[in-house]
């Protein structure tokens, strides 16, 4: 952390201007007005901001090179990890290759710290993926952003930082409305505990408005134990179950909690989709072999990619960006098909 640095969002903040517009007129960009220009150097002066001379080094001396890193969690460990996130690391690096960028990739976890690629000159900046649960490593790289370093991410909400996030909501009450149109009237949610994971929220809002729309009961359930997401899903679904509920529809924040529900209700004799129909989100490939098949909503990973790897190049050359959210698709399988 920088705390009582003066960072280039202070000078935008007494300039009255982005902080692409600050990166611009101290790189000695041109496509800034004269006026704005003179109001971004004396905001600077005023605060003594000096910039940080390695990031400026590395914008004159572009290596062609992104530091990709993927989030992890100590406790669970890399082989836990969501497979979203290592099939999202492949469409980067195409996306970037086909920018004319290589990827350096590497993993971090709060215990681990930065692997300082990009202080060692090896990369111009970061293309960061994980969830909001890792706190303390987007907490750096948000640190990172604030000295210049280019920084965007996936999987956090935070406006020091240049991240993108899925449609959550919108697509989450597609998912919904769905098992709503094949016969469901009883439709509990499974998730994990949103936390600082802002998608898990908006999954579960997305849920909540459907069900308060067509005016039928809200069931939701969220797990606090410290265990994978599929484990979380098994458990989570066993004590629905031992509830007595009569449902007849499940909706799941994340595919693995999807894939736990459909063991669990396997292991009570429960039939998929004949009493119980099933939905998860992510699009992840497991989901095709599971016996049913399980819909899902499928986030366009190429687009993600895409998006990230433009974004990266935006923040780097102080130009425009888009963090808009990246609409998914509902691909219907048979844990639905009644």
């Amino acid at each position: 952390m920088n705390s009582g640095r003066v960072t280039a969002y202070d000078v935008a903040g007494l300039a009255g201007v982005s902080q692409s517009t600050v990166s611009r007129v101290l790189n000695g960009k041109t496509s800034v007005r004269p006026d704005i220009r003179v109001r971004v150097e004396e905001a600077a002066r005023k605060l003594g901001y000096i910039a940080n001379a390695t990031a400026s080094n590395l914008r004159r001396n572009t290596t062609r090179t992104i530091a990709l890193v993927v989030l992890y969690d100590d406790q669970e460990g890399i082989g836990s990890l969501n497979p979203f996130y290592t099939t999202l690391q492949g469409h980067i690096s195409v996306a970037a290759n086909a920018e004319g960028y290589a990827v350096l990739t590497s993993w971090m976890s709060e215990k681990m710290g930065d692997v300082g690629l990009v202080m060692r000159g090896l990369a111009d900046g970061y293309i960061v993926i994980g969830s909001g649960r890792d706190k303390v490593c987007w907490d750096r790289f948000r640190a990172l952003a604030d000295d210049g370093v280019p920084v965007v991410g996936w999987g956090i909400a935070s406006q020091r930082l240049s991240a993108i996030s899925a449609a959550n909501v919108e697509a989450a009450a597609g998912a919904v409305e769905h098992l709503v149109d094949v016969g469901c009237r009883a439709i509990a949610c499974l998730s994990p505990r949103p936390g600082d994971q802002r998608q898990f929220a908006d999954r579960v809002e997305g849920y909540r408005s459907v069900m308060t729309r067509r005016g039928m009961e809200e069931t939701v359930r969220y797990c606090d134990v410290p265990t994978d997401r599929l484990e979380q899903g098994v458990n989570l679904m066993r004590e629905v179950l031992d509830e007595g509920r009569q449902l007849d529809g499940i909706f799941a924040t994340c595919d693995l909690m999807a894939i736990g529900a459909l063991r669990a209700l396997h292991e009570r004799g429960v039939s998929v989709p004949g009493q119980l129909a099933l939905c998860g989100f992510d699009g992840i490939y497991a989901t095709r072999l599971t016996n049913p098949s399980i819909t899902t909503v499928e986030q366009d990973m190429p687009a993600i990619a895409r998006r990230l790897v433009s974004n990266f190049i935006g923040v780097s050359s102080g130009e425009a960006i888009d963090t808009s959210p990246v609409p998914g698709k509902l691909v219907i399988r048979d844990s639905t098909r009644r």
